[in-house]
This record gives structure tokens, sequence and C-alpha cells, in this order.
């Protein structure tokens, strides 16, 4: 989470207007710690990670809500691509944001795999409302054996 702070911050305020970063980022030598970020956050209390991503959200969320407002998802960024040397814009940043978002994610659900053995289908059914018969679905789930849809918002795990 606390890497996900820095990348909101970072595309959404830094690279997009230009900004220095904030706390807890200003400051950090990152040529010499470029992992700062997860680095640190052994260091940090539990909730302070969740705090910095729930300000950094929130930050961004405005930044966008003006942004977009006023000019929308062409937007240029102020810093360049050090590739191309060319302003990114929203848009790209915005698809770039949901990337991010998409690979910590998934490595999340490997780590909760790993503590839980619930593969992400059954969390996505059971979220979704589904009875569900979890030593079942862990026998299934073991076997590589589909589960059947058995109606509306129920899973036949038989």
């Amino acid at each position: 989470m606390k890497h996900m702070a820095l990348v909101e911050e970072h595309w959404l305020s830094a690279v997009l207007l230009g900004d220095e970063l904030g706390a807890p980022w200003a400051g950090i030598d990152w040529e010499a710690d470029p992992d700062w970020e997860f680095r640190t956050a052994a260091d940090d209390s539990p909730p302070e990670p969740g705090r910095l991503f729930d300000e950094a959200v929130a930050a961004s969320d405005a930044m966008l809500d003006r942004v977009i407002s006023a000019s929308g998802l062409e937007t240029r960024s102020v810093k360049r691509s050090r590739t191309r040397g060319e302003p990114f814009s929203l848009r790209w940043i915005l698809l770039h944001m949901i990337e991010e978002y998409a690979r910590h994610n998934g490595h999340a659900d490997l780590i909760r795999e790993s503590i839980d053995a619930l593969k992400a289908v059954v969390l996505i059914i059971i979220r979704a409302g589904a009875r569900v018969d979890h030593h079942r679905a862990h026998q299934r789930l073991a076997h590589d054996q589909p589960l059947r849809p058995a109606g509306p918002r129920l899973v036949n795990l038989m």
C-alpha cells in the first residue's frame, strides 16, 4: 500500500502537475535507495501505509476532478517521458495507473492465496453473495474441477 501511495502521488501530482513530492517522499534520494517505500514499510505502524494510501487517493481524486473538468483526458503532463521526451496525456497516465493496480492486486492475490488457499474465483463468487460450501470449493479447486453455476447467485459445488 505504501508503494501504491507513492505511485498515486508520483504520477498524478509530480508527473502530471509538476508538483514536488510531499511527505514522506520528499527528500528521499531515490537514486541511492530506489526501493525506499518497500524497505521502510516494515518500520511503519500497521495503519500507516493505509493512511498514506487513503490520503494519496483522496488527493488524486480531487485533482482529477479539477483537471478533467478543466481540460479533459488529453491534458498533457508537465514532466516528459525520459525515453520519448514527450509529455504524457492524462489518458495514458490513467491507463498506466490501471496497469499498476492490476499488477499489484495480482501480487496481493497470490500472497492471500498462499495464506488461505482460496482461489480468486471463489472469492469473487462469495463477494457476489453466492452461497458456497468452502470445504467443497477447496476440494474441487484442488483437483482443477470447475465451479458450476446452479442458479442465480448460487454455486453448486457437488
